[in-house]
């Protein structure tokens, strides 16, 4: 929780500010504006995250006006709760690298850059950009990445994280079976998320059915992945990736983004790879 405060305190605060400043963004007058925007959405998301943590800390208390608390909870890093979690029970085997946020962090980065590759190569993206209001091509793609793809991921984790917590606190208060809950929560309520999160792009999109339907399925998806993982992580992540490489495509030649991201890629291989060999010889000793 505290890790997310000074993340969303760097990334969604301080850095704007700086494209907006340091690389002449403010010089176009709607630019404040949409930072504005992205400001309140994300502080709107942000306390809704920290409101639902906090919620489900106090609900573990014996005091039974607070275990009642259940019902509100957010999903910031709780691998626990998660679908994968509840699923390796049966194979008697604990998957570590979801509960650490560090190497959680590193595999998204990874994966979704794999991801992101492929729709630069096929020129298909799931969720457009802001109306482009930056000067220096440093502010288009700091902005094209944050505060908007943040702002989006808070408000979008925290309503998957409400519907999660207050449905499996029905489910669990009448002894329903938990089935019946993961088949809901997967098969009705994340697909009504994602397509308020379709209806929310729709100012950009209009009627262009294609593109509202890939924002529909980047969102669904979103939703699955902070279900599966029990963390805001991969999502964020993901959204973070969509746009850097979207702008970056739209900037650049895609043959320069492909070699620069490769390159990145075997780096932060090499990083992962030399993190798991230093923890195993730690184990060793």
């Amino acid at each position: 929780m505290i890790t997310l405060i000074i993340y969303t305190v760097i990334f969604v605060g301080v850095l704007p500010i700086y494209w907006l400043l340091g690389h002449s963004g403010i010089e176009i007058s709607m630019a404040m504006d949409k930072v504005q925007l992205y400001y309140g959405l994300a502080s709107f998301g942000l306390v809704g995250l920290v409101a639902g943590k906090v919620a489900q800390i106090l609900s573990k208390n014996k005091s039974k006006s607070l275990s009642t608390l259940k019902w509100f909870g957010s999903f910031i890093h709780d691998p626990d709760d998660g679908l994968i979690t509840n699923v390796e029970k049966a194979f008697n085997k604990k998957i570590n690298w979801i509960r650490n946020p560090v190497r959680l962090t590193i595999i998204s980065i990874i994966f979704f850059s794999f991801i992101s590759l492929f729709s630069i190569i096929s020129n298909t993206w799931f969720c457009g950009l802001p109306e482009e209001f930056q000067v220096t091509n440093t502010a288009k793609i700091g902005l094209a990445v944050n505060p908007a793809s943040d702002a989006e991921t808070f408000i979008f984790v925290f309503l998957v994280g409400l519907a999660f917590f207050s449905l499996r606190y029905f489910f669990l208060k009448n002894r329903y079976p938990m089935w019946a809950f993961w088949l809901i929560m997967l098969t009705i309520i994340i697909p009504i998320l994602g397509l308020g999160g379709m209806g929310y792009h729709s100012y950009r999109y209009g009627s262009d059915i294609v593109s509202l339907l890939n924002v529909f399925i980047f969102f669904s998806l979103g939703g699955y992945l902070t279900v599966l993982f029990g963390s805001i992580i991969p999502f964020l992540v993901w959204h973070q990736a969509n746009n850097l490489f979207q702008k970056a495509s739209e900037l650049f030649s895609s043959s320069t983004v492909f070699v620069f991201s490769v390159m990145i890629l075997f780096f932060l291989l090499l990083v992962y790879m030399l993190i798991i060999r230093l923890k195993k010889q730690k184990g060793d000793k």
